[in-house]
């Protein structure tokens, strides 16, 4: 309720004295956008993470690859995992339309905490830059997660400095991107003069290996990165 409470105070930062419905309208607009983008276009890896959070509820983290038959010994770290449980029980619940619903709204809530200033223009252009990148997808956590922390770090109050560490421990368990939040950090600190405290950036590193796999879902993070490949 606390996190709830935060994240409305700073959605709430520049309050104006009658409600914006050109602005929220572009919101919508956004919204419908990247519903219909998101609940026509088929992602590649969407059914692979639907088996994957399936037997994720079912038998929990397996240690090995369970899904290929010429490497099922191959240590298989999935920095995605709560994801895919998470779009296993919503596919269970109401089907690719509650899933495009879903991750519509992540990617509309962040356009929302983004864009502070309120205007309708940026807004649009953002939410069509994004279509290519958009639809169901969990790099849309890295996405909200990313445009969260900036604005807790552009606010500088420290109340609000206490639930980064608890960003990124819901974040490394949702997508691999919570790397470029420790990179911000990292960036902040050495060359904003709002400076944070340096137990929060201690304790955001700590949680971020508060995961299945521990620290080594650096491993795959980083193969993926150097993966020339991909």
């Amino acid at each position: 309720i606390q996190f709830l409470e935060m994240i409305t105070k700073i959605l709430k930062t520049r309050p104006t004295k009658a409600i914006n419905y050109r602005y929220f309208s572009s919101l919508a607009l956004a919204f419908l956008m990247l519903f219909v983008y998101g609940y026509r276009t088929l992602d590649p890896d969407l059914g692979w993470h639907l088996r994957a959070g399936e037997y994720f509820v079912r038998f929990g983290i397996p240690k090995t690859d369970i899904f290929s038959f010429t490497a099922n010994n191959f240590a298989w770290i999935n920095h995605e995992w709560l994801n895919d449980v998470i779009m296993h029980l919503l596919n269970t619940s109401g089907g690719k339309t509650l899933l495009a619903y879903f991750f519509t709204a992540i990617w509309v809530l962040a356009l929302y905490i983004a864009s502070y200033r309120k205007s309708v223009m940026v807004t649009l252009i953002a939410a069509i830059s994004i279509i290519p990148f958009a639809g169901t997808r969990p790099i849309a956590w890295s996405v909200l997660f990313t445009v969260l922390l900036l604005r807790i770090l552009r606010l500088g109050r420290s109340k609000y400095q206490l639930f980064i560490p608890l960003i990124f421990l819901a974040w490394a368990n949702l997508h691999g991107g919570f790397t470029l939040g420790l990179l911000i950090l990292v960036l902040w600190q050495l060359f904003s003069k709002n400076k944070l405290s340096y137990w929060v950036i201690v304790a955001s590193f700590i949680s971020v290996f508060i995961n299945p796999y521990g620290p080594r879902i650096f491993i795959e993070i980083f193969s993926t990165l150097s993966d020339s490949q991909l």
